[in-house]
């Protein structure tokens, strides 16, 4: 198996933004915070039962981080990193943004930005969002021939239909394509690919108010 880690998107704690709404939802979350970090703590558990001894990054946008940093410290090979208290502004607007996808590539560029360094020597990283969890794992596909690789789960292609609403940018052939991006995984060979890649994303978000009901995990 390639030497792989995890790194885990989060928003334990809403704070006094969950009144604030999606594009999509009223609501940001149906669940309160305790509810949230239990089911962070499954995520976890969920990768220590596939890769037990696999290094571990959760970037968590609570602003207040205190408790929980405190309730995972008995994780092993795990670093958790408060956004909050290192670039609050961006915590912030991952917070308050109408715009799940805007908040979800907005920290995830600024992790790879921050901790490349802490990533550079890894095979593969895989990517999952914060409260999702994993019931089986196949290791095959993590070869030396496909870091050069994302790896994902079977992409959709959907017929376009005008009522979506959505950009026209992302009409190709009359279709919509669509990949799951709760989960990836990504070769080291592609990792500055993967940074650019968050940066045209968030972008992407900032072009128009129309964008915001893209979803992207």
């Amino acid at each position: 198996m390639q030497n792989l880690c995890f790194f885990i998107s989060s928003a334990i704690n809403l704070d006094d933004s969950n009144h604030l709404s999606f594009s999509y939802s009223k609501q940001r979350s149906a669940f309160n915070a305790e509810e949230r970090f239990r089911q962070t703590q499954f995520t976890i558990n969920t990768i220590r039962l596939i890769a037990p001894e696999a290094q571990i990054f959760l970037l968590d946008i609570s602003e207040n981080f205190d408790t929980y940093l405190k309730r995972l410290h008995y994780v092993k090979n795990f670093v958790f990193i408060p956004l909050q208290a290192i670039a609050p502004e961006i915590a912030h607007k991952c917070r308050t943004s109408s715009a799940k996808g805007y908040c979800e590539s907005l920290s995830t560029q600024w992790f790879i930005e921050n901790f490349y360094d802490a990533i550079k020597n890894y095979s593969y990283l895989c990517k999952i969002s914060g409260r999702y969890f994993y019931t089986k794992f196949n290791f095959d596909h993590f070869t030396q021939e496909n870091q050069d690789r994302y790896l994902i789960k079977p992409a959709h292609n959907f017929v376009w239909l005008d009522r979506w609403q959505f950009p026209e940018k992302l009409k190709i052939d009359n279709r919509l394509r669509w990949a799951f991006t709760c989960t990836y995984a990504v070769g080291n060979n592609k990792f500055q690919h993967w940074k650019d890649n968050m940066h045209r994303v968030s972008s992407f978000y900032l072009e128009s108010d129309k964008h915001f009901i893209v979803d992207y995990e």
